[in-house]
């Protein structure tokens, strides 16, 4: 078990997704969503100009080219997950408060692509109760739970990588 973090880091590296995700910010916005405030979406800006479409439209094109990717496209379309474009440079991520996945343009499309695989096994992880809880997990096993989530979500980018 002891290479498997070290593994996790270097597929991060090498695909260029360590900005996918914002653990942080999501324990924040669960911290937060009590107060009806959300500082996850409240500092995001959707991208809703020019050429928003047609990125999400560019990255989804190129995931259908992929087995794992149009598997990651049929998950969000019959589960109705919400991507939103964004401009933000602070990288694609999903939002457990906001369950949606926010896409950010700046990465790319191969990248975008990539980042979306990888959110939306987040995403499923959660929906079929995989994801540990904080709450009822003991420290070891939350972070043997997430461990094992992020591995999973960070293996089917590299496989959709493979695929393309």
């Amino acid at each position: 078990m002891g290479w498997l973090v070290p593994l996790i880091a270097l597929a991060l590296v090498v695909l260029g997704l360590s900005g996918c995700h914002r653990r942080l910010e999501e324990a924040e916005a669960d911290a937060d969503a009590a107060t009806g405030t959300n500082p996850v979406g409240d500092a995001t800006q959707s991208c809703g100009g020019e050429g928003c479409d047609e990125f999400l439209g560019e990255v989804e094109d190129l995931l259908a080219d992929s087995a794992t990717g149009r598997e990651a496209l049929e998950y969000m379309r019959d589960n109705n997950i919400r991507v939103d474009v964004v401009a933000d440079g602070r990288g694609s991520r999903y939002s457990n408060m906001d369950r949606r996945i926010y896409l950010d343009r700046t990465e790319g499309t191969s990248r975008a692509a990539m980042a979306l695989v990888h959110e939306v096994e987040h995403r499923r992880r959660l929906d079929c109760g995989d994801r540990p809880s904080l709450r009822d997990s003991t420290r070891d096993g939350y972070i043997r739970g997430m461990i094992a989530e992020e591995t999973a979500a960070t293996s089917a980018a590299i496989r959709t990588r493979q695929e393309l």
